[in-house]
């Protein structure tokens, strides 16, 4: 069911929000986030599932540690 959902579309940004939307009560978690890096270790979150009230969509984070495995 969950794949047959995010296939139903054909927008990007649904997919991913269609796919943390299903995948957090599958996890039973409290956030789940989709990131895209770039090579100089920028992080943006692009998609988020949770319950709480701080969002980090949209967020921009230099990431080190990520940094470090691209290269």
């Amino acid at each position: 069911m969950v794949a047959t959902q995010i296939r139903s579309s054909l927008s990007l940004q649904t997919i991913l929000d269609t796919t943390v939307e299903e995948i957090r009560p599958l996890l039973n978690c409290e956030r789940v986030n989709i990131w895209q890096l770039d090579a100089n270790g920028k992080v943006i979150t692009v998609a988020e599932s949770t319950n709480s009230a701080l969002s980090l969509l949209a967020q921009q984070i230099q990431e080190q540690c990520f940094r470090q495995q691209l290269v």
